[in-house]
């Protein structure tokens, strides 16, 4: 999926953007450049600064985060279209985890100082840009609320699946920063 308009297109209806933003989205994101990322390349690095965010256009990238003794373990697989990397640029933490690409990927990079005109940009692209992240962090949100749910009722937790409390304890943190766990 290369096209930027069907990019745009399934981004905004993944998030339940209004269609109706599908152009001046698709204005933004042919702003952004274009980045070839070869298949076991990474893309950013747990606890470094972040300088930019993503929108994965082709392609896969695997999400790792460090446990206690240093050892990354997969934490996520995100498949194009996504979006990546953006909370870090929001409150300016350093990066939540690690991500490479699973296969050859296409990326639409985004840099902090275009992030921020775009996040103040009073125009129907910023407009567009705006509510894609709201619901994004909503997304992540309600996962981790859910998963925090499980955790202090895990009577209902039975009922949807069997998964440990360590898993859930997991799911919970990736959630939170902004990891949809496999």
């Amino acid at each position: 999926m290369s096209d930027i308009n069907q990019l745009t297109a399934f981004l905004l209806e993944q998030h339940g953007v209004p269609a109706s933003l599908a152009g001046d989205m698709s204005h933004l994101l042919s702003t952004s450049w274009e980045r070839a990322v070869a298949g076991g390349e990474t893309l950013c690095v747990e606890g470094q600064p972040s300088a930019e965010m993503w929108f994965l256009v082709t392609g896969a990238v695997q999400v790792l985060k460090r446990d206690f003794l240093g050892n990354e373990q997969p934490l996520a697989a995100l498949h194009a279209p996504a979006v990546l990397g953006h909370m870090g640029l929001v409150n300016r933490s350093p990066r939540s985890a690690t991500v490479r690409a699973l296969k050859d990927s296409t990326v639409r990079v985004v840099e902090a100082h275009r992030f921020d005109v775009l996040l103040s940009e009073l125009s129907p692209a910023g407009d567009a840009f705006r509510r894609l992240l709201i619901s994004s962090m909503m997304e992540q949100l309600t996962r981790g609320n859910r998963e925090l749910g499980f955790l202090l009722h895990p009577e209902d937790a039975a009922t949807v699946e069997e998964v440990s409390h360590e898993e859930r304890l997991i799911r919970a943190e990736a959630s939170f920063d902004g990891w949809k766990r496999d």
